[in-house]
Order: structure tokens, then C-alpha cells, then sequence
């Protein structure tokens, strides 16, 4: 084999490996052409950051570093995206909204059946009560 023959091998296998890692990061990258970014404004005048990621797939749309959360607003799997919220306090959350109407503090969360001080106070930073 010349040395012509080896140089040639070698360009076709740097390029091989070249596209290959290519194809590979083009094709595992997400497609974001579905994210949306919508900016709340709480009460405090400071911006809350929210994005919203819709699948076409499963037409649903999924909250993403979207704290606080305002309680009278959310949805159950918004809840539930919660720590320290599963699908029993979501369920009496909403429950509750329904049956007295919105509420008027964080505070009032302690009516919601089950949910004492110490629970509202580790999911508190993610829940607010916005106008």
C-alpha cells in the first residue's frame, strides 16, 4: 500500500467519523420549535419566569420552572409537579377552590383537609396567590 493509499484511507475514515458524530448530535438534539415562553407578572411587580412546552403527540402542555405557581389557577398535574403535592393533595386543593372559590392567601391552604402548617410551609415557595 502506498503512502498516497494511506493518506486517502485515513481523510475517508476522519470524514466517516466526522459525519457520524454529526448525524449523531443532530438527531438527539430536542426540537424546540413547540416551546413557547410566556412571562407572568405576580403582584409584586417582579417577573415570574414560566415556560410552556407543547407536544403535538400528546397535545398536552407541561409547566417547567414555573414558580410560584398560582394556586387558584393550577391544574392538577400543575400541582402535582409540586414537592410535597401528589395527586390526593392536588384533588383536594382544586376541590376545595371549587367548593369556596379562590383563595385570598396561602394561608387559607390550611383549611384544605390534611394539610397543616408544617406541610404548607414545604410547598409554600411554590405556590402563590396572584390577582
Amino acid at each position: 500500500m502506498t503512502e498516497n493509499q494511506k493518506s486517502f484511507i485515513t481523510w475517508v475514515l476522519v470524514l466517516l467519523m466526522t459525519v457520524a458524530t454529526v448525524s449523531v448530535l443532530v438527531f438527539t438534539v430536542p426540537d424546540l420549535s413547540g416551546v413557547k415562553r410566556i412571562v407572568y407578572r405576580a403582584n409584586t411587580n417582579s417577573p415570574v419566569s414560566r415556560t410552556v412546552v407543547k407536544t403535538e403527540k400528546s397535545k398536552t402542555e407541561a409547566i417547567v420552572n414555573a414558580y410560584p405557581l398560582d394556586v387558584n389557577t393550577a391544574t392538577k398535574e400543575q400541582l402535582m409537579a409540586v414537592p410535597g403535592i401528589g395527586e390526593t393533595y392536588a384533588d383536594r386543593i382544586i376541590n376545595y377552590r371549587e367548593e369556596y372559590g379562590d383563595f385570598d392567601s396561602l394561608d387559607e391552604l390550611l383549611n384544605v383537609q390534611g394539610i397543616g402548617e408544617k406541610r404548607l410551609e414545604s410547598f409554600s415557595e411554590y405556590l402563590a396567590v396572584m390577582e
